[in-house]
């Protein structure tokens, strides 16, 4: 008979002492029939196959990640090198103070064309993110980000004029409320 710990739980089932390890059994403690066994194991199997397979699907968006990030990262830090050795070359020649020598400017363009041969590998997560989320949420984020990234610029520009506004206002507004208090009192209020 089945026994209940609880109102609101399923009931559970002696379990039969008889049964083999790793055979299903049924919900009265019994080993299951075949065919129930056989369903057990396809279900099993479908279940480790799909596993199997969304492993693999990562496996395989993560080799064209990294292949992606490096096409992209070698593109971006050739045109870069190339666009900061003109702008170095044309900046040496109009003032050839500016660096001793050449071997200066294209070791400063190789250090710059490394730094942005990573940008694809930085875009690579948020891409993931737009992906798994959804346009709509990376978008309010990124909305998020930026007006926040203004706020604190705003903040940072604009704090130190309403700090001097206030240690102006201040004095005048103390007096004035001492003022009214005083005429209000003037009144016997």
């Amino acid at each position: 008979a089945p026994t209940s710990s609880s109102a609101g739980a399923p009931p559970t089932y002696p379990l039969s002492q008889n049964a083999p390890i790793g055979v299903p059994l049924s919900a009265y403690g019994q080993p299951a029939s075949p065919h129930a066994q056989l369903a057990s194991a396809i279900v099993a199997a479908q279940q480790a196959n799909d596993v199997a397979n969304q492993a693999e699907a990562k496996y395989q968006r993560l080799l064209l990640t990294r292949s992606t990030c490096l096409i992209w990262g070698i593109i971006i830090a050739v045109l870069s090198f190339l666009t900061f050795l003109g702008i170095f070359i044309n900046a040496h020649q109009t003032n050839p103070d500016a660096f001793a020598n050449v071997g200066q400017i294209v070791a400063v363009c190789i250090f710059l064309a490394c730094c942005f041969f990573f940008t694809p590998f930085g875009f690579a997560p948020l891409k993931h993110f737009v992906d798994n989320h959804g346009f709509f949420i990376v978008f309010n984020l990124v909305f998020l980000c930026m007006a926040a990234m203004i706020a604190l610029m705003f903040s940072i520009f604009v704090g130190p004029i309403y700090l001097i506004y206030l240690m102006v206002v201040i004095p005048q507004a103390r007096q004035d409320a001492l003022l009214a208090r005083q005429h209000a009192q003037s009144f016997g209020v």
